[in-house]
């Protein structure tokens, strides 16, 4: 089974190699906030994904360096917050795999016991897993990296913000969401349970189901059991239910537009019970 692995890099006060940034720009009280906020933020968009999350116990120690000196200004409790933040990440260095007598390179400079390495190591002994790199501030670098070693290059994504990371999981989510039509819902707008006998009409799929699979690849939730999206074709928030439990390696959703079942107006009511912060999502991706 491929699996997904991210390996998440921060800024150091002192540079371990030419790839990290120095933190220098950000050894203020606010500066280190924006860390504790970009941390909280990957959680939430990636807290309803399978995958394994990986840290660097010397880049996480390089980084807090120059705060752990001024704990007058940052206190611990401040410390403990960011590095409760990392509780979906494990130390890489715990289940080491990269080879010490082995010689990496990046651009055709040798690189050594660090996380590219590890990146590296990891995708040779697993060619089918899905890489990335989380970067909070921490590399000039844009886009993706190579490293070669023993005549081996392997490319590796890197991600700069939330954007990025949600597109990137869109793509490389394992196993990927499935869509298919419900007969309750109709399709295209039509065909949605309506008048029947001891049953509540039936909020309609506007779209087809191409259209509503596109959809899901990026749909948002507070858990994988419901996700919503919006859809700018049809100007309408779309919902997506969770139907089984990774069962046949299938990760099966079906879903509908909140609308009026007759009118297709929006659905204030539905709307309304979406969590704040996925309505802030939703409402950006509606202006965009």
């Amino acid at each position: 089974m491929t699996n997904t692995n991210v390996f998440i890099l921060f800024p150091e006060s002192e540079p371990s190699n030419q790839w990290i940034l120095n933190n220098e720009l950000f050894q203020t009280e606010e500066g280190f906030k924006v860390f504790i906020k970009e941390l909280e933020s990957i959680n939430y968009s990636t807290n309803i994904e399978e995958f394994e999350g990986f840290y660097d116990s010397l880049n996480i120690n390089n980084f807090l360096k120059y705060f752990e000196i001024l704990e007058e200004c940052y206190p611990h409790a401040s410390i403990r917050t960011f590095r409760s933040l990392l509780k979906s990440f494990q130390n890489w260095r715990d289940t080491l795999v990269q080879i010490k007598e082995k010689e990496y390179f990046i651009f055709k400079q040798i690189t050594a016991d660090n996380s590219f390495c590890e990146m590296f190591e990891r995708k040779f002994k697993n060619n089918e897993d899905n890489f990335s790199i989380f970067n909070l501030k921490a590399l000039e670098l844009k886009k993706s990296v190579k490293i070669t070693s023993e005549n081996k290059t392997f490319e590796f994504v890197i991600l700069d913000n939330d954007t990025q990371i949600e597109n990137w999981f869109s793509k490389n989510r394992n196993p990927q969401r499935k869509f298919h039509v419900i007969g309750k819902h109709g399709e295209n707008g039509k065909g949605n349970w309506i008048n029947r006998k001891g049953t509540k009409d039936a909020s309609p799929l506007l779209c087809n189901a191409k259209h509503a699979q596109k959809l899901l690849y990026s749909a948002i939730g507070e858990n994988i059991e419901q996700l919503f999206n919006y859809d700018t074709k049809f100007k309408r928030i779309i919902k997506f239910h969770f139907e089984n439990t990774f069962e046949n390696g299938e990760n099966l959703y079906h879903g509908y537009h909140l609308a009026h079942p007759i009118n297709h107006q929006p659905d204030k009511d539905e709307e309304n019970k979406i969590h704040e912060r996925i309505k802030r999502i939703l409402d950006y991706r509606r202006e965009g």
